[in-house]
């Protein structure tokens, strides 16, 4: 598990996938889709985000 530093995690479906990436998220906060979606949490932060492929 990354205890530091900057994690992207990308469209997490569930709890399990979330916690081992030491990302706690609320229940509606899981999606599948689109692609691209993800959280980034860096120190005590921890923001949506969504990245483009080109």
């Amino acid at each position: 598990m990354l205890r530091s530093g900057t994690r992207f995690l990308l469209t997490p479906a569930s709890r399990v996938h979330a916690r081992e990436h030491g990302i706690n998220l609320e229940p509606d906060q899981f999606f599948a889709g689109p692609p691209g979606r993800a959280y980034m949490g860096s120190a005590r932060r921890l923001d949506l985000m969504q990245f483009a492929t080109l």
